[in-house]
């Protein structure tokens, strides 16, 4: 019995006691004794007189039960390895179009902002011409045969400097979409909008979302435009023309709050709660993307205390305790993501022989980044200078090679992802390990801590909003 170390997480709760069975992919309850001795195991500290009769049955009966094995993968690869050049060929779902890399902001976090930041583009006036444009479309449309619904996103700098190119693609891929459902969706920073621009995005479906980080004196310290004044009251007199004036479209718009951990948390989210615009919209929240800054984010207390006390009455709201109009969409956000991770604990026999970390997307599948000049990357977050995030060109098509370098990142750290429980739900992907020059395993290592920890807090969350509302299930699947 338990001869070999288990492929497990241990975890507690105030409730309970708890194990991540990683080959099963089950969180399992058990008793406080129990919970001791798997601990004892894995640290390699167990004597076998320390298990009594009782440990020793239920140890055998999860062990029946196809839990507690020490099954480890024995290499690291994408399971879409060998299907990548048919998913690239036939199942393509969306292209973000880069209309133009000019913006009328200049917003402190943006790594197009710092000039000093040779690790991505700058800003430029450069903008796509419509006959790349259309190459881009017409991509999309003959590489996603086995796909009935695709969408073209429009992107920047700022995608409202060049509506008149915006209206031209959505006319274009209507024209030739060959009978496939063609969603479309916009990222703006919402100083733009006029009535010919929602006219437009109404007639069409277009999908809006739009950045706002809060209240005024955080949101301008933030969102500036070029000139240096600040964005908020702009937005604000959009917002509220919308509204008046086209309350069915304003009900559709989604917006993205970048969260300063340095800034007043509380009032953030107050201002999303009181702020009578925001009631029954989606709003959702992201920390500073600093991969690409030099300026690395600093989680202060305060703000790990705010974000857990808004956490703690979403989860009051969520057991009916407290009433929504009480609670941050913001902290909504948080247990629709919890509800996504329930559904990735399915329950499998166990971890294949070759497996992967679960981060990579496949590369240009899910979501093909083309910038003003036409080139490929699997997203719009990873840097337009790097040569490895390069995946090819619209006229010459994709670079399997690359592609297939990044969806196998895991590669480059092969030994610690087969001994890493959290090797399937790992959010790591090609970014992580791009210097701007070469893929670097060195590199991507160093956020596996962050990944392990902010998993740990995930299942303990989880489990604690189960707890209650299952009334302690032993195995959670």
């Amino acid at each position: 019995m338990l001869t070999e170390k288990p492929f497990i997480h241990l975890f507690k709760t105030p409730l309970g006691y708890y194990f991540f069975d990683v080959n099963t992919n089950c969180i399992i309850r058990v008793k406080e004794k129990v919970y001791n001795i798997l601990f004892k195991r894995q640290e390699g500290t167990l004597k076998n007189s320390e298990i009594d009769i009782e440990t020793k049955d239920i140890i055998k009966g999860l062990i029946d039960k196809k839990f507690l094995s020490s099954n480890k993968p024995k290499e690291i690869e994408h399971p879409q390895t060998r299907y990548l050049d048919y998913q690239l060929n036939n199942k393509m779902k969306k292209i973000t179009l880069q209309l133009t890399q000019n913006c009328n902001f200049r917003c402190s976090y943006c790594i197009y902002s710092q000039t000093e930041n040779g690790k991505q583009r700058h800003h430029s006036n450069k903008r796509m011409s419509f006959e790349t444009a259309k190459k881009a479309i017409d991509f999309l449309i003959a590489h996603s045969r086995d796909e009935g619904r695709v969408n073209i996103g429009f992107y920047g700098g700022e995608p409202l400097l060049e509506f008149d190119l915006l209206k031209k693609c959505v006319l274009y891929a209507e024209k030739v979409g060959e009978g496939k459902e063609i969603d479309f969706s916009i990222t703006t920073n919402g100083t733009l909008f006029n009535s010919e621009i929602i006219e437009f995005f109404m007639k069409h479906d277009v999908i809006t979302l739009v950045s706002f980080d809060g209240p005024k004196e955080i949101h301008d310290r933030h969102r500036r435009f070029a000139s240096g004044e600040g964005s908020f009251e702009k937005i604000n007199e959009n917002l509220r023309f919308i509204k008046e004036n086209y309350p069915q479209y304003f009900d559709k718009l989604s917006f993205n709050v970048v969260v300063n951990p340095q800034d007043d948390y509380n009032c953030v989210n107050r201002f999303f709660v009181d702020y009578e615009y925001f009631k029954e919209s989606n709003v959702r929240s992201s920390l500073i993307d600093d991969l690409y800054l030099d300026e690395k984010n600093k989680i202060t207390e305060n703000y790990i205390v705010s974000f857990n006390y808004e956490i703690f009455k979403m989860f009051l709201n969520y057991l009916g305790m407290v009433d929504k109009k009480y609670i941050s969409p913001i902290a909504l956000q948080e247990l629709d993501s919890l509800k996504k991770f329930e559904e990735e604990l399915d329950r499998r026999e166990k971890l294949l022989e070759k497996t992967a970390p679960g981060g990579p997307c496949i590369p240009g599948q899910l979501r093909l980044f083309i910038n003003t000049e036409g080139y490929f990357y699997p997203c719009e977050r990873v840097s337009e200078v790097s040569p490895v995030m390069r995946i090819g060109h619209i006229d010459s098509g994709f670079d399997m090679k690359k592609a297939q370098s990044l969806l196998n990142v895991g590669k480059l750290t092969q030994e610690q992802c087969k001994n890493c429980w959290a090797i399937t739900h790992c959010t790591l992907c090609g970014k992580h390990a791009d210097n701007n020059h070469e893929l670097s395993g060195e590199l991507k290592s160093r956020y596996c801590n962050g990944v392990r920890q902010a998993l740990d807090n995930k299942l303990k969350k989880y489990v604690e909003i189960t707890e209650i509302k299952k009334r302690y299930e032993d195995v959670l699947c």
